[in-house]
């Protein structure tokens, strides 16, 4: 059955009352099928959906055609290239959110608007940068700063700058990521180093330490982690076959001192503006520069921690070059390449990297002359046999967020008001359980070595980090959730001029889609390719096809005056499709 040419198809979607830029913005029809069929490609349609499932927030028709344009390399080298351009970031978004000035009355959902409009990408640049906006996220799991604590609840420009940086430094040196987390405010307020105060002197009756909070997550979270490892990931053993601890508490302690005398930046290091209290000094912007060093508030005394051993000094400098000292120390620890490197594997690729594929990562970050280089790990990441091989054997869980993001981008989705008005969603029965920058605790939404208990005994080798968020609420509350996102989209509720409820915010017309709802097989297969790299094996799609031929619509008439019983059908038919596919194992599981 035929519903007719495109122009007739988007005819019928406007009689049904989709708005005039939602027709405006509607592309030519494109079938997923055939985008790496030309001359001179590079791959097949199905690998460039897989490379843009890691290195993205998912594919669309546009983004697996211009892959199998570049291919890999080129594609990666393209997208490095793209500049950290201040009017495209989260932090100028929540500055020119009308009605929002920058004034106190902005909240959390005014980054929440700007983190899918990046993830998604509004049809300009923003958003363009792909592979920054997910290696950002990788990063934000990683280097854990969230809304939940009440630190930094109320501080959106905060949060959304310092999400900016971890995309900006993210594709620098890990170097100057980390010390750049180590100095932003919100990281400050978040693990409680910003305004840390030296250890008082042993006469005094009252005594007072620095606070250890920052000093510990550093080395256990963000850079070197609990145990010596060996470079391929794997832990080291003492004689007697037990872990070899990277630090104890005495390490702590010396690496506390150091961060003490840290405090808002922009401004004159007095006490009155190193406490932070009064409104004549904030300055307006205090919650985006780094912090400053304030010298009384900075211990004086030696620093020993790890291999480094920094003599007493009180210089009016001693404050920033401890600093500069310690960052150096953790950088140039053994354990970095490997840690760090699993943990991106495991947020782009696959939980359960082989020891070989983990040393190939930690070789890159090893590069002589060139230690720490971000943009030859994420390459090394993505361009390893171990992701790039048909046959390899990855797998990890996708999380809510990316399941969201897949679905948007897959599917053209947009913004019906042009600010993706999407909400916090947290709750995991009503909404996909999970929102960025709201993990619970600066162990992330997930631990990287998360072990359901059921595995313990089948496999004992083998992590799940995303599945600690799973439960039997969680599941039953995502396939309803999936079904009004398909249906209607997700955010905010839009109303027609009638005043009648009609679609969320954030929501797709399904012009491709609905252009092969007549071809139930080529339908099956273009949503396959775009959500699961067309891995989903011939029973589920036979089941699929089954459930989508007991839809009928007819044809559509010349006149266009039986468009909406067409529409409604193919909207039926192409909503079950994707239903199915995203509710499927083989979706729900990246490979």
């Amino acid at each position: 059955m035929n519903i007719g040419t495109p122009t007739r198809l988007i005819a019928a979607l406007a009689l049904a009352g989709l708005s005039a830029t939602a027709q405006a913005a509607a592309p030519a029809p494109v079938s997923a099928e055939s985008l790496c069929a030309f001359e001179g490609h590079r791959m097949n349609t199905a690998e460039a959906a897989r490379f843009l499932g890691q290195a993205t927030f998912g594919p669309s028709t546009a983004s697996i055609e211009e892959l199998c344009h570049l291919g890999y390399n080129d594609w990666i080298t393209a997208q490095f290239a793209i500049e950290h351009v201040p009017l495209n970031t989260n932090l100028y978004y929540l500055d020119h959110r009308s009605p929002a000035p920058v004034n106190g009355k902005l909240d959390q959902t005014h980054w929440v608007e700007s983190f899918w409009r990046q993830a998604i990408g509004d049809g300009g640049q923003v958003g363009k940068d792909q592979l920054r906006q997910r290696v950002a996220f990788a990063l934000s799991e990683i280097f854990v700063v969230s809304f939940n604590s009440g630190a930094v609840t109320f501080k959106p420009r905060g949060m959304a700058d310092y999400y900016d940086k971890l995309g900006k430094y993210g594709l620098m040196n890990f170097r100057d990521l980390l010390k750049m987390v180590a100095t932003h405010p919100m990281m400050g307020l978040y693990l409680s180093h910003l305004r840390n105060e030296k250890e008082t002197p042993p006469n005094v009756a009252v005594q007072r330490v620095p606070d250890e909070n920052f000093a510990r997550e550093i080395m256990q979270l963000f850079s070197i982690g609990l145990y010596k490892l060996d470079t391929n990931g794997e832990r080291l053993l003492d004689a007697q076959n037990n872990p070899i601890e990277t630090y104890k508490h005495e390490d702590v302690e010396g690496l506390a001192k150091v961060f003490t005398g840290w405090s808002w930046g922009g401004g004159t290091n007095t006490a009155l503006r190193f406490y932070g209290d009064d409104d004549s000094v904030k300055p307006p912007d205090r919650e985006i520069v780094p912090m400053q060093m304030y010298p009384y508030f900075h211990s004086t005394s030696s620093k020993a921690f790890l291999t480094k051993t920094i003599p007493a000094s009180n210089a009016s400098n001693a404050g920033e070059t401890e600093m500069d000292q310690a960052i150096d120390e953790l950088f140039n620890h053994d354990n970095v390449g490997p840690f760090i490197g699993r943990q991106l594997i495991q947020r782009l690729v696959t939980s359960n990297p082989s020891p070989d594929y983990v040393r190939r990562v930690a070789l890159a970050f090893n590069t002589p002359g060139d230690r720490g280089n971000m943009q030859t790990v994420i390459r090394a990441i993505l361009m390893d046999d171990e992701a790039r091989l048909p046959n390899a054997r990855t797998y990890k869980l996708r999380e809510p967020i990316v399941r969201a993001a897949n679905w948007a981008r897959a599917f053209n989705a947009y913004s019906n008001s042009g600010n993706f008005r999407a909400y916090i969603a947290d709750d995991p029965v009503a909404t996909f359980g999970q929102s960025p920058l709201r993990a619970p605790s600066v162990f992330n939404y997930f631990r990287p070595a998360y072990m359901p208990s059921s595995w313990t005994i089948s496999h004992p080798e083998l992590v799940a980090p995303e599945l600690q968020t799973t439960s039997e609420l969680s599941v039953t509350g995502y396939l309803n959730a999936l079904e009004e996102m398909v249906r209607k989209g997700f955010g905010a509720p839009t109303y027609s001029t009638g005043g009648v409820y009609a679609d969320h915010d954030i929501t797709s017309q399904y012009v491709n889609e609905y252009a092969l709802a007549s071809e139930p097989d080529k339908l099956i297969r273009h949503v396959s390719i775009l959500l699961t790299n067309d891995t989903l094996p011939d029973t589920y799609r036979a089941l699929i096809k089954a459930r989508m031929q007991t839809i009928y619509f007819p044809a559509l008439k010349s006149d266009n005056s039986n468009a909406a019983a067409v529409l409604m059908g193919v909207r039926n038919r192409v909503g079950l499709a994707i239903y199915m596919t995203m509710a499927a194992p083989e979706y729900l599981v990246q490979k």
